[in-house]
């Protein structure tokens, strides 16, 4: 998660769909921003957010939508 990717852009997404129960965001990866990511996401009371750090390629199908609601809830 690095600036190219500008993430910051999912993190008020999270903020305008906090309401929604049904929704939500699974960000993985370490990169030059996740740690401010955190902080933000923390700081604005994002419960619907949910930070990994790097995860096994294997692990990846895993990480369906409803395996992302079950756990960010």
């Amino acid at each position: 998660m690095g600036v190219a990717q500008d993430m910051d852009v999912l993190i008020d997404l999270a903020e305008r769909l906090r309401s929604r129960q049904d929704i939500g965001f699974l960000f993985v990866g370490r990169g030059s921003d996740a740690q401010r990511l955190r902080v933000d996401a923390k700081a604005r009371g994002l419960d619907n957010v949910v930070f990994h750090d790097e995860i096994d390629p294997s692990e990846i199908p895993a990480c369906t939508p409803n395996a992302m609601s079950a756990s960010s809830h």
